[in-house]
C-alpha cells in the first residue's frame, strides 16, 4: 500500500504542478499581479531558468542533467526497497520530490524555463513542484535528524 501511495502523491504534485501552470499561462499575461490577499499573496506570470525560487539562474543542460541524476536518485532508493526500510517519512518525502523535480523538468525540457506563478511579497515566486520540493527537503531534512538521534543499534530505522 505504501508503495501505491508513493506513485499517488508523485503524480498528483506532477499533475497539479503542470494544470495549474496551464492554467496560469491561459489566464495571466507576463508580469501582471492578480492580488488574492491584498498584495501579499497573489499571482504573477513568471518564467525562471534557474532553480526552485530562482537559484542558480543560469540554468541549461547543467541544471537539466543535475535533475535527471536526483530523479534518479529517488528512484534507486524506491525500487532497492532502501526507502521502505528507513524512517516511514522516506516514501512520502521521496515522492514529492519525484513530483516536484519531474513537474519542473517538463516545463525545462518543452519550454526551456520552469513558469512560475505564485506570488508573495516576501519571497520569489514558485509553483506548486517548488512546493513539493520544499516539503519533500523539510521531510528529508526531519528523517536525517531523527536518524541521528537514535542508538547505532537502530539505524535501520532511519533515513540513511
Amino acid at each position: 500500500m505504501r508503495r501505491l501511495a508513493f506513485w499517488v502523491v508523485a503524480l498528483a504534485v506532477l499533475a497539479a504542478d503542470q494544470g495549474s501552470k496551464a492554467l496560469a499561462t491561459r489566464a495571466l499575461s507576463p508580469g501582471e499581479l492578480v492580488p488574492v490577499v491584498g498584495r501579499a499573496l497573489g499571482v504573477r506570470l513568471s518564467t525562471n531558468t534557474g532553480a526552485a525560487f530562482s537559484l542558480f539562474p543560469a540554468g541549461g543542460p547543467a541544471l537539466v542533467a543535475l535533475t535527471v541524476a536526483a530523479i534518479g536518485v529517488i528512484l534507486y532508493f524506491y525500487f532497492s526497497g532502501r526507502a521502505e526500510r528507513m524512517h516511514r517519512l522516506m516514501l512520502p518525502a521521496l515522492a514529492l520530490e519525484l513530483g516536484g523535480a519531474a513537474g519542473n523538468l517538463a516545463d525545462r525540457l518543452r519550454f526551456g524555463h520552469v513558469v512560475d506563478f505564485i506570488y508573495t511579497s516576501f519571497w520569489p515566486t514558485f509553483n506548486v513542484a517548488d512546493i513539493g520540493l520544499t516539503v519533500g527537503a523539510v521531510l528529508l531534512a526531519y528523517c536525517l535528524i531523527v536518524s541521528t538521534e537514535k542508538e547505532p543499534s537502530v539505524r535501520g530505522e532511519g533515513c540513511v
